[in-house]
Formats: C-alpha cells, sequence, structure tokens
C-alpha cells in the first residue's frame, strides 16, 4: 500500500479490490490450515 501512496478512501478500496482478485482462495486456505485455523 505505502508503494503505491494512495491519497483518497476510493483508492484505498481500488488497491485492496486488486489485491482481492489477485489472491489465490487454495493458498489462503492453506495459510489458514498452516496457521491451525480450521478451513471450510
Amino acid at each position: 500500500m505505502r508503494q503505491f501512496s494512495p491519497r483518497t478512501s476510493k483508492r484505498v478500496d481500488t488497491l485492496i479490490k486488486i489485491a482481492m482478485d489477485l489472491m489465490n482462495p487454495q493458498h489462503l486456505r492453506n495459510w489458514f490450515a498452516h496457521c491451525c485455523y480450521c478451513p471450510l
């Protein structure tokens, strides 16, 4: 986030949306399982 220096909340929202689109659901599931959280 710092690298892009968003100055408005709209830009922050856009960056978060892009980051969420880039995430692989299987990687998130594996991370939660590795941290001892019960994946769904």
